[in-house]
């Protein structure tokens, strides 16, 4: 029983870093099509995806705009500096006192979408120390 114990183990958590993969890849790619917020169901999982950005010190900068992205470009810290520059023009902002965050979190497909959107904001709000609403 103690080997079953390890092999099972080891299949959920070889199953459990393939959905977070999954996600992570899934995420980038919604986001390289200009969207910053995302829940979507994948099996018995969901994936909830989130980008925002925080003005110094703590005041959450809500996203207004849609930007055409270019989809082939890799998704590294220059896409995030043009994203950032995009929404958050340097006349009207300090580029150093600008932060952007993600979060990303796999919840099980049982769990309702209202549940996990308010679950997200409130990680956010205890990540950042801030109320966002």
């Amino acid at each position: 029983t103690s080997q079953y114990r390890e092999t099972s183990s080891g299949l959920q958590t070889s199953i459990i870093k393939k959905k977070v993969w999954d996600m992570f890849y899934q995420a980038q790619t919604f986001l390289s099509k200009g969207y910053f917020d995302m829940v979507m169901k994948s099996g018995q999982f969901h994936y909830s995806y989130k980008l925002w950005f925080v003005l110094e010190p703590g005041h959450v900068l809500p996203i207004r705009e849609s930007v055409s992205l270019n989809q082939k470009q890799a998704i590294n810290r220059s896409f995030y500096s043009d994203l950032q520059t995009r929404l958050f023009p340097p006349s009207k902002y300090d580029k150093k006192k600008l932060s952007c965050y993600e979060l990303y979190c796999l919840y099980l497909g049982m769990v309702s979408f209202k549940v996990i959107q308010r679950h997200n904001q409130q990680l956010i709000e205890l990540l950042l120390g801030v109320t966002t609403q």
